[in-house]
């Protein structure tokens, strides 16, 4: 071999490494940015929802006060009692009776022996509810157990526990009875105290 030959192609070859080495690599192209995914809407606590208020279980009038020559129907647990008793107790003719059952229903109960032109309803009835408080709107008549009544609601201010009440009046054989209903809403007072006087009864 011709030593220009081989010079010449020595020096080929590094004219084409130093051609290849000043290649440029070309970087890889970036990855994209994902795009932005905003976060959710914080989801809105509910709104407080308040627990009902328990509701007492309603009286009930199984139990019947039988005494004095009459029955009456009262809240279960209100076991009527001669009001003044030990130191007096009732008698046919006059007498008075109280009760107040473990939910906190009162009743009472009075009756006197009296003419029936003497016993006007409403006078009676009116009286009543003011000694015990305020009477609210006017009297009214009902008719519960065979008899008819004069009926009249009350506020009793001083009373905060047991402050609305309903009182009615009702001649019954030789005797005037009235009678009255406290508890602490107003609606079930009537209710309750009509249903008592639907169990009434007495001897002529």
């Amino acid at each position: 071999m011709k030593p220009w030959i081989v010079a010449t192609w020595i020096v080929a070859v590094f004219v084409l490494a130093a051609c290849g080495g000043a290649q440029a690599t070309p970087y890889p192209e970036p990855t994209a940015y994902p795009t932005y995914t905003p976060y959710p809407e914080p989801t809105a606590y509910p709104t407080y929802t308040p627990y009902p208020e328990p509701v007492s279980a309603p009286d009930d009038l199984d139990d019947l006060f039988c005494s004095y020559d009459f029955c009456m129907g009262h809240p279960s647990g209100a076991y009527l009692t001669d009001l003044e008793a030990p130191d007096e107790w009732n008698f046919y003719d006059i007498g008075s009776l109280v009760g107040i059952s473990t939910s906190g229903t009162w009743i009472g109960v009075d009756w006197e022996q009296i003419s029936l032109s003497k016993w006007q309803l409403d006078e009676q009835v009116a009286d009543l509810a003011n000694s015990m408080g305020e009477a609210q709107g006017e009297v009214h008549a009902e008719q519960a157990g065979g008899f008819e009544l004069a009926v009249v609601s009350i506020y009793d201010a001083e009373d905060p526990d047991l402050p609305y009440g309903t009182a009615a009046a009702w001649y019954c054989g030789d005797r005037g009875f009235r009678a009255a209903v406290f508890t602490k809403k107003q609606s079930p007072s009537e209710v309750l105290l009509l249903e008592s006087i639907e169990r009434f009864f007495c001897s002529d």
